[in-house]
């Protein structure tokens, strides 16, 4: 099932700062995955959620192969198959690791899907997060959202999509009922298993995609009421860049940028940022204005803002969410 399908809207939640860069500029930022709120961003993934995924296919590899007498003899120095098994787990998942970490650096757009009760009003967790400054959410059609992002397709990618976050409680893996995340890791069971039978380099290529996305979409348990949707945008990194350069493609490389927050440079990139704006306008459908006691004053001027921007048929709405900021 894709995204759209699920959640036919997105919020993006955000300062009056950021929505006045949204809609004078038409753009959206995507900040690097290593400066986010999670100090296990992309590294839970690997330590925890890739040795449950190749694990079978593993096994499966080993059980195939003992017949000829070497693989049998090295099965049987490890110390017997299930030790076996165990060690090239925990080995190959190491390397996938480093190996995908040598690659471009992905950066992040989050976003939250609303439900029945919040749809008009927000989520309180996120207006928390404004204090006394009351916030904004800026809907997206998310359909139109995903087709907006082939204007990104003129810069140079490893990796573009729009996923769900996937949560999981560390130190106990189980299976996945999303479709989407069932299949991506079948894409790494079948390719782990084709190396290992096979020794072909090439094995790798069909488990890059699938190892992005769930790398970058894979958190805590406890970010769970979050229900995080993400734009995964990773820009060429040197290795591949020199690579395409060579076979011919002319595509640019993505400017990275810097924002201060909190006393620290954050780096981040601009989405949209080559569209032709009087065709491409954002698929915005309302903004919701958060709790704040000027919040009647704040939807006039977003009103006003819309009109400048020529964004048409956007609502306007104010979140009826009596919270005061303290």
């Amino acid at each position: 099932m894709e995204v759209a399908d699920e959640h036919p809207l997105l919020f993006h939640y955000t300062t009056a700062a950021g929505l006045l860069g949204i809609l004078e500029t038409h753009q959206l930022w995507a900040t690097h995955i290593g400066y986010l709120n999670d100090a296990e961003e992309r590294t839970l993934f690997f330590d925890e959620r890739l040795p449950y995924i190749i694990r079978p296919s593993i096994a499966r590899a080993l059980a195939d192969l003992q017949s000829d007498d070497e693989i049998k003899a090295a099965i049987a120095g490890m110390g017997g198959m299930e030790a076996a098994i165990s060690k090239t787990v925990d080995q190959f998942a190491a390397n996938i690791k480093d190996h995908t970490f040598q690659f471009g650096t992905p950066f992040v757009t989050s976003f939250c899907p609303p439900t029945e009760k919040d749809r008009d009003n927000g989520l309180l967790s996120q207006w928390r997060g404004y204090g006394g400054d009351g916030g904004y959410a800026v809907v997206f059609d998310t359909r139109a959202l995903s087709e907006h992002m082939k204007h990104e397709t003129g810069y140079n990618y490893e990796h573009l999509a729009i996923s769900d976050v996937l949560y999981i409680a560390k130190g106990q893996p189980a299976p996945s009922s999303d479709k989407s995340v069932q299949d991506a890791e079948r894409h790494i069971h079948d390719a782990v298993y084709s190396f290992f039978t096979t020794q072909q380099s090439s094995s790798f290529d069909p488990m890059y995609s699938p190892i992005n996305t769930l790398s970058c979409c894979t958190k805590h348990r406890g970010f769970q009421e979050e229900v995080e949707v993400r734009i995964i945008a990773t820009p060429v990194g040197d290795v591949i860049y020199d690579e395409s350069v060579a076979s011919g493609d002319t595509r640019p490389r993505k400017k990275v940028y810097h924002r201060v927050v909190g006393g620290m440079l954050v780096p981040y990139i601009k989405l949209f940022d080559h569209a032709i704006v009087d065709q491409y306008r954002l698929p915005i459908k309302k903004i919701i204005v958060g709790p704040h006691p000027d919040r009647a004053k704040r939807a006039d001027a977003v009103w006003s803002l819309l009109r400048v921007q020529q964004y048409k048929d956007v609502e306007v709405v104010e979140s009826r969410i009596p919270y005061i900021g303290k």
